[in-house]
This record gives structure tokens, sequence and C-alpha cells, in this order.
């Protein structure tokens, strides 16, 4: 068994699964046959268990590709997640089954956010849209077994539905926020948009603070659980 022949030279804050998807797709392969050829087993993303030999197949450094793989520890006796950097306390802050993408971003830079695998972000606060998770002419799910990062599974381009839907300032510094926090190193000071919690929080327990509570637009004002929740999802 041999390594992937050509080699393709990882972004800085790519995601991990777009990056195994770009270099698979420069080699002409994608993920179902690329893990038959590596006798991994393949359902919808990488495990974290199979990470080294991923990263061997498409030669790239392991540690370089575990920091983006989500990948499940136990800590102080209960199971968590780590990834790039921050540590998560379940599988379901992680959008891995159903990936979403920036399609102006990808046509921009061709890779994909390591960002956009959370559940938390939604839309893109540079070209302020929102994130597409499926296909707009098949209506499918995106998956990461697809041809290439800018094609779904029935091979057309990805593209985003017109006319997108005004986004919220709030969540676009939210996601600003988020990015920050996952890709820079260092102190960080709350947003004011996040006024009153504490600093030691991470982007997890932030995202469930702001679940459960939701954000005010008056003053005094009561908003139930939910309305931020769908604002920040749907």
């Amino acid at each position: 068994m041999h390594q992937l022949p050509i080699r393709v030279l990882p972004a800085e804050h790519e995601s991990g699964h777009g990056f195994v998807l770009r270099a698979l797709t420069r080699n002409g392969l994608n993920f179902s046959r690329a893990a038959a050829w590596l006798n991994l087993p393949w359902k919808t993303a990488i495990r974290d268990t199979d990470v080294r030999q991923w990263s061997w197949a498409v030669r790239v450094d392991s540690d370089w590709l575990d920091h983006r793989i989500p990948s499940s520890r136990q800590h102080e006796g209960h199971m968590s997640y780590g990834f790039m950097g921050s540590r998560w306390r379940g599988a379901h802050s992680f959008r891995l089954r159903n990936p979403q993408v920036c399609t102006a971003c990808i046509r921009e830079r061709q890779y994909c956010s390591a960002t956009w695998d959370l559940m938390g972000v939604c839309l893109c606060a540079t070209h302020r849209i929102h994130l597409t998770d499926t296909c707009f002419h098949c209506r499918k799910p995106l998956q990461w077994n697809r041809p290439g990062i800018d094609l779904c599974t029935c091979k057309r381009y990805l593209t985003h539905a017109a006319p997108q839907a005004p986004v919220d300032d709030r969540v676009v510094r939210w996601v600003e926020w988020v990015s920050m926090r996952l890709t820079e190193i260092g102190p960080f000071a709350h947003d004011p948009l996040l006024a009153g919690l504490p600093p030691e929080l991470s982007i997890d327990g932030t995202y469930k603070v702001l679940l459960a509570f939701g954000l005010k637009t008056k003053e005094h004002e009561v908003l139930p659980a939910t309305v931020w929740g769908r604002a920040l999802i749907a």
C-alpha cells in the first residue's frame, strides 16, 4: 500500500474533513473508495481512532489532522470532545454527518473552514450569507462523501438559494467571536454582545448559555429559550 501520489498542502484554518476531501479529489478518489483502499470503515465521517491512517494516506502531519477532527476523551469522569484546541461536552456540537458550506468562500478560497463544522455557526461573516447544508439542485443534504468540496453527490456545483434571507447583525458578531476563539491563541475579551458572561467560559459553554437564555433586543425583554436557538441553527 502506498500513500497518495499527489500531495496537497493544507490551509491554516481548514477543516480536517475538508482537507482530506480536497486531497482525495486531487487524486481521483472520494471517501468511500479511499476507506475501502485503506481497509477502514466509512459511514459519514472520519473516526478519531482512524486519524493516523488517514493522515498517512493524504501525507499530512497526524497532529495537524487530529487537531481538526473531533476526538472523544474521558475528562473528570465524563466524555468530552477535543476540537481545534477547545473542549466540547458532546458530539451534538458538531455537524459532521451533515456538513455545511459557504459557496462564496469555496469559490474564492477553494477550501472548507473549520468553523463550519460547528453546530453553533450558521452563517459566513465575510459574505454575510447563511451557510448551506442542502444541495440547491437535488435538495439532498450535503455529505463528506462527495466528488469535491464544491460538488454535491449529484455532481452539480453547490450554489446558494436566491434571494438570501437577511442576516442578523448579532449572529454575525457571534460567528466572528467563535471564529476568533477557535483560530487564535491567547486571552480573549468577550464581545459587548456577550456582556456579563465570564471570560473563562469555553465556546461550548457560551453557546449553551445563549441557547438557554436568548438575547434581548430591548431593555427588560424576556425571550423564550427557543428563540435564539432557532435563529442560530435554522
